[in-house]
């Protein structure tokens, strides 16, 4: 893509993808590779990244619309937590869910726990792991409980693939992480210079479309629009125009 319009186009095509075709076309390109599914944030995709996974971020419309909300009018404390969990019921209620191995959920949802469409769809998964966070991580308790958890996930994907977890491999995922956190503040710095060039929805859908796709992908993307910004001819003049007619 030789402009940024295509590519931001592209980056929304992703978030609106309900087949999530390019996490099955990484799985299907390779070797011993696994798709997990996880509600974003509630678990770190470098460890999954680490054994040959893609941790694949399950999207609610309410996400992908952020302006409009179909529960906006409704009186039900549990609003929040059912929007949250939308695109996973959105995976489980279509043939999507075949393609992936297992999925990570958080396990504060009632609703979530008793869904009809993910006890019938249980056959096809390999596996569900709910999260119960601890109230404090620093705690012993809390500690082992994180590390336990992480351990069952790990020996889950290899009952699958048989990888087994590496320093260098992990060392490896992490850094890549690091790189997308990096590429992801340089964007939105240069929307801080020229907001004409990237808009605040391109920014969104950017940003979004990462929790959808292989680091490496995303990466790649993020250096293409830093490359076509620095080499793009518009510059944001509105910083002199401020100051042109002022006094000292």
């Amino acid at each position: 893509m030789n402009n940024l319009k295509d590519i931001f186009d592209f980056c929304k095509s992703i978030v609106f993808d309900k087949n999530l075709t390019l996490a099955k076309n990484w799985k299907n390109e390779g070797e011993n590779r696994v798709l997990v599914g996880i509600v974003p944030n509630y678990f770190p995709r470098e460890i999954i990244h680490a054994v040959n996974g893609l941790a694949v971020g399950l999207i609610s419309d309410e996400t992908k619309y952020p302006k409009y909300s179909e529960y906006s009018d409704k009186d039900n404390s549990t609003n929040y937590n059912c929007n949250l969990f939308d695109g996973f019921f959105q995976v489980c209620q279509s043939s999507t869910i075949e393609d992936f191995d297992g999925f990570i959920l958080p396990s504060m949802c009632g609703h979530l726990l008793n869904d009809q469409s993910l006890n019938k769809s249980n056959e096809s998964i390999k596996f569900i792991k709910y999260i119960n966070f601890p109230q404090y991580f620093q705690t012993i308790i809390g500690d082992i409980l994180n590390h336990n958890f992480v351990l069952d996930i790990l020996r889950e994907i290899n009952k699958i693939n048989n990888v087994e977890i590496t320093s260098t491999n992990l060392n490896h995922s992490i850094q890549l992480f690091k790189e997308n956190l990096r590429l992801t503040e340089n964007i939105y710095a240069l929307r801080m210079q020229n907001k004409d060039i990237i808009s605040q929805e391109d920014l969104y859908y950017t940003v979004l479309a990462g929790l959808m796709i292989p680091i490496e992908k995303h990466n790649e993307i993020l250096e293409n629009i830093i490359t076509l910004f620095d080499n793009s001819d518009s510059r944001d003049e509105k910083l002199f125009k401020l100051y042109s007619g002022a006094y000292c």
